[in-house]
């Protein structure tokens, strides 16, 4: 229980992050509705009351964001290689494709009477390609653009293994993997093959606390996102999805440091 001498931050920090990102989520999707709900875009003011239009922009508003999340969840895990530009390329290509469909379909059943000809699956498709773009370039590329000094800062005091990574890189350093002479450094902006001895590679990552998992991993303790079990073993799930097993002669380190 929470006792009533507990402040604001004390209840905050005992709520699950995850559940606390969900929270703030489905509070913004709840005032853009009530907001488009009220001005009704498109022509949908007159097309329905209130509660209809409420009803219409939750439903598409959260779709959208359903969509994007599986999108980018899915092109992250099979593009992983490719660099953040091509990955969101594809995203919004993705999302236009799919939601586009679904614009057509739930905006003929909720509003039949809304357009006397409904627009073309090609025509929505335009629509919602510039909007994604334009939402790409504010979410992603105007923040990049506009760095504060403080970020610039940060990413300045990087490990020393980020200046072996293609120019500008920003992301996080998730993993390391070593497959002979070749060390693979997965990050949050893909993944970059480094010819150097793994040894090297760990100590230029000083700076970030992490633990060796096995012989040949090296994983960024704050990029495990949860531990599952395969065969009776314990195997680490980073943010990205990624499995990286713990062997035997790791696994009291790992369970020392509270991973497991």
């Amino acid at each position: 229980m929470i006792s009533k001498d507990d402040t604001a931050s004390d209840v905050r920090s005992r709520l699950d992050p995850k559940l606390a990102g969900w929270a703030v989520r489905i509070g913004v999707l709840g005032m853009i509705s009530v907001l488009f709900a009220i001005a009704g875009p498109f022509g949908t003011y007159e097309a329905g009351d209130f509660g209809e239009r409420l009803l219409y922009w939750m439903v598409l508003i959260a779709t959208s964001l359903v969509v994007a999340a599986c999108s980018k969840a899915l092109i992250s895990k099979y593009f992983a290689r490719y660099s953040f530009l091509t990955r969101e390329c594809l995203v919004i290509l993705a999302m236009t494709a799919v939601f586009t469909a679904f614009l057509q379909v739930w905006t003929q059943a909720a509003f039949p009477g809304l357009t006397v000809s409904p627009p073309g699956y090609l025509l929505l498709a335009s629509e919602v390609l510039v909007i994604c773009a334009a939402l790409s370039v504010i979410i992603y590329w105007v923040p990049r653009i506009a760095r504060p000094a403080e970020q610039q800062e940060s990413i300045a005091q990087q490990p020393r293994l980020t200046r072996r990574l293609p120019h500008g890189f920003s992301g996080q350093i998730l993993r390391l993997t070593v497959n002979g002479h070749i060390v693979l450094v997965v990050t949050s902006q893909g993944s970059f093959d480094l010819r150097m001895r793994f040894a090297d590679a760990v100590e230029e990552i000083a700076g970030l606390t992490g633990y060796f998992t096995h012989r040949s991993h090296w994983v960024n303790q704050s990029a495990v996102s949860h531990v599952i079990m395969r065969k009776g073993r314990p195997v680490l799930v980073m943010k990205n999805q990624d499995e990286v097993p713990v062997s035997r002669k790791y696994q009291t380190n790992i369970e020392a440091a509270g991973l497991l």
